[in-house]
C-alpha cells in the first residue's frame, strides 16, 4: 500500500465524521444550530465530507512531511497549518450554507469560493481562520509533530490527542455559533474516526 494511499485512509475517516456531523446539523440533532435556526440543505453532508476530510489530512500530511526537520521550522509551521485548516476546509461549508455560494446561487464562480477568507478585513483573513476549524488543525498537528504521538504505537493517544483538538478547537466555533456543546459532540466524533484512521496508517508516517 503506497503512502497516498495510507494518507487516504486517514482522509476517508475525516470525511465520514465530517459526514455524520454535517447530518446531525441537517437532521437538527441533538438540537438546531444557531440562535437564528440556520437552515441547512442536504447538500451539507457531501461538503462536511469534504470538510472533515481536508481538516485531517492537512495536519497528517504536515506532521509526516516535517517530523525530520529541524525544530524552528516545525514550530514555525503550526500558524500556517492552522491557517491553511481554516481557508481549505471551510470552502465546501462555505458554498455550502452561503446563499451568494455558487452552489446555492448556481453562478460558475469558483475562484470567488476559493478565495473567500480574503473578502474580509486583513486581520480576520490572517487570524480570523483559526476561528473556522483552522485550531483543530494547529493542536492536531502539535500533537502529531511537536510532541511526538505521530509515532506511538497504541491506539488510545492517537484518539485522546485527536478528539481533544476536535473539540478544544472547535470550541471558539460552536461558541459564537451555538450551541457550544456541539464541540464536544462533533468533536469526539471526528476526533475518533481520524485518530483510528491515523493509528492504523502508522506504517505511512514512520516509512
Amino acid at each position: 500500500m503506497s503512502p497516498a494511499r495510507r494518507l487516504g485512509i486517514v482522509g476517508l475517516l475525516g470525511a465520514l465524521g465530517g459526514a455524520i456531523n454535517a447530518w446531525l446539523c441537517y437532521a437538527k440533532l441533538p438540537a438546531p444550530v444557531g440562535t437564528s435556526l440556520v437552515a441547512f440543505s442536504w447538500h451539507v453532508i457531501p461538503a462536511g465530507a469534504v470538510h472533515g476530510a481536508l481538516l485531517a489530512m492537512i495536519p497528517v500530511a504536515f506532521a509526516q512531511g516535517l517530523r525530520r526537520r529541524g525544530w524552528p521550522l516545525r514550530w514555525a509551521a503550526v500558524p500556517v497549518i492552522g491557517w491553511l485548516c481554516g481557508w481549505l476546509p471551510f470552502i465546501p461549508i462555505n458554498m455550502s450554507l452561503d446563499a451568494s455560494s455558487p452552489l446555492r446561487a448556481g453562478v460558475p464562480s469558483l475562484m470567488q469560493a476559493l478565495f473567500w477568507p480574503f473578502r474580509s478585513e486583513p486581520a480576520e483573513a490572517l487570524v480570523g481562520l483559526w476561528q473556522f476549524f483552522g485550531a483543530v488543525g494547529m493542536l492536531y498537528y502539535a500533537g502529531l509533530n511537536l510532541f511526538g504521538v505521530l509515532a506511538k504505537p497504541g491506539v488510545r493517544p492517537h484518539l485522546a490527542l485527536a478528539i481533544a483538538s476536535g473539540v478544544l478547537g472547535s470550541f471558539w466555533w460552536w461558541k459564537e455559533m451555538a450551541p457550544w456543546y456541539f464541540s464536544v459532540l462533533h468533536g469526539t466524533i471526528w476526533g475518533a474516526l481520524v485518530g483510528y484512521g491515523v493509528w492504523k496508517a502508522r506504517p505511512v508516517v514512520e516509512s
